[in-house]
């Protein structure tokens, strides 16, 4: 059976930023009303990604943090995955 596989490596700051600290607005919850609980993880996803950066950016210790991919894996049916798709 094929997996809908996610690799994610977000770094955010430990003070989160203030528009992550806020409440979502009626419109935001009346648009999370209408989406699946995948879709809504896939959204919360790439709003993380948005606010994640590289870690020692610029440096010879820069970590890319700022990954959020998935795809169809489909090692279990002895097939390659399908290619990667950023989130």
């Amino acid at each position: 059976m094929a997996n809908r596989r996610y690799r994610i490596d977000i770094a955010i700051p430990e003070t989160l930023p203030p528009a992550l600290l806020k409440k979502p607005t009626p419109a935001q919850i009346t648009a999370i009303g209408k989406m699946t609980w995948a879709e809504i993880i896939v959204e919360m996803i790439r709003r993380l990604k948005s606010y994640s950066d590289k870690i020692n950016a610029g440096t010879s210790k820069e970590e890319d943090a700022t990954i959020a991919k998935w795809h169809i894996c489909r090692h279990a049916d002895n097939m390659p995955c399908d290619e990667e798709q950023d989130i």
